[in-house]
């Protein structure tokens, strides 16, 4: 009986720390759906800008807290390699967006690419690491507020243009 009751703590310990991901996930969805908005034409430029900024602070929040700390409780230091891995794929992508304006053909090219590969781990959600996540004992809420707080931390080093992103 006591077991059952301490799994369904720690479902509930999982929501901030997902939570935190799935807004992530929200706020990247949304800046592509405004980058195709055609009133926004003109914007393109600092919407992609923005969308960069966010999906790396994504992957700062997964590589710099959760995965560390899955792999600490699961005692597996090579747990989630593929998620780095994806991850790691995305950089080349980013750069290859940030170094150019929507304008050059160069630009089309890789943000087309980046949006693939973004929306299909937005599909996936993270399953592989959530599904291990939830079998380990951690503190979800702890680490949720740790991600709120390099969030924070991140968005002000950020230039001011990009700052706002939470509309």
């Amino acid at each position: 009986m006591a077991k059952h009751g301490t799994a369904k703590k720690d479902r509930q310990n999982t929501t901030w720390a997902t939570q935190v991901l799935r807004e992530d996930h929200e706020r990247i969805r949304d800046l592509f759906a405004e980058f195709d908005d055609p009133a926004e034409k003109d914007r393109k430029g600092d919407i992609a800008d923005t969308a960069a900024a966010e999906i790396r602070l994504h992957r700062a929040l997964v590589e710099e807290i959760l995965i560390p700390a899955v792999r600490a409780a699961a005692g597996d230091p090579g747990a989630l390699s593929e998620v780095l891995d994806e991850m790691e794929g995305w950089e080349a992508l980013l750069e290859a967006v940030e170094r150019r304006r929507p304008e050059d053909p160069a630009f089309a090219k890789a943000w087309k690419a980046l949006r693939a590969e973004l929306e299909r781990h937005l599909k996936q959600d993270h399953q592989g690491l959530l599904e291990l996540a939830r079998t380990l004992p951690l503190d979800y809420v702890a680490l949720g507020l740790r991600m709120g707080e390099l969030r924070r931390q991140i968005t002000a080093e950020r230039p001011t243009a990009s700052k706002d992103t939470s509309n």
